[in-house]
């Protein structure tokens, strides 16, 4: 109460007090996980807001540059096969409360059956390129696999069969591998012994082999129906008498 203006007028100074009512902003699906396969295009709805002051912004976190948004859904193309986790974020513009809505989304590899092909070299020959075939399923657009092959086998592995595998580095196909066989054939070679001429003298005498072969093996000779071995593994010059 203040008298100083006039004895017949009273001013009063008024406080109003206002309480929020809290409301909050939900989401009317509370998550949303969806499982596709690399190539395919899929489109899901959105989930709505509500509660609040009824208006919101919405804020899209860790989605993939091939995930596109609207107001009401959203459209997966040329997807990249993995697990991506996006949020989905709703605020209201007025008391800045905000919710989330996790989305899930699951891209398979497209699966794909390989064939290795068998392959065959002589001992001591380079090994050959290894190579094979998709035998069942299809590559999209223009893909190619990366695939990497491996065999046991080496240039100077004795005669025998190895194996063939390999591995696929693009993560966008689910390859399984049919082995290949690898064979080592003996190789044929012709082998030069120079000759010994000369009295018998009870004496051991040399002879040379050519050409000198590094691996596992043994020439043999006969006389008097007794087979004998003169060169063996890294060893020319042999004796005999």
């Amino acid at each position: 109460h203040d008298n100083s203006l006039s004895t017949n007028r009273t001013r009063y100074v008024v406080i109003l007090y206002a309480k929020w009512q809290d409301n909050p902003i939900v989401f009317s699906i509370p998550s949303i996980s969806i499982e596709s396969t690399y190539g395919k295009v899929s489109t899901t709805v959105l989930p709505t807001l509500s509660g609040g002051s009824g208006i919101y912004e919405i804020e899209i976190e860790n989605a993939p540059n091939w995930v596109t948004f609207t107001d009401t859904s959203f459209t997966s193309l040329n997807s990249q096969a993995g697990t991506y986790n996006i949020s989905y974020i709703g605020i209201d513009v007025y008391s800045r409360q905000t919710v989330t809505c996790p989305i899930k989304i699951v891209v398979n590899p497209i699966k794909i059956t390989y064939t290795i092909n068998d392959k065959t070299s002589k001992y001591l020959e380079p090994i050959v390129k290894l190579t094979g075939y998709i035998s069942q399923g299809t590559l999209l657009n223009q893909d190619s696999l990366i695939i990497e092959f491996s065999t046991t086998a080496t240039s100077t592995s004795n005669a025998g069969t190895y194996p063939i595998t390999a591995v696929n580095k693009n993560t966008n196909y689910d390859v399984t591998f049919v082995d290949g066989v690898y064979t080592i054939t003996k190789t044929t070679m012709e082998v030069a012994v120079t000759n010994y001429s000369g009295t018998y003298d009870k004496e051991y005498h040399s002879a040379t082999i050519q050409p000198n072969i590094d691996g596992e093996y043994c020439i043999l000779y006969s006389s008097d129906n007794i087979i004998n071995c003169i060169a063996h593994r890294n060893r020319v010059g042999n004796l005999f008498k």
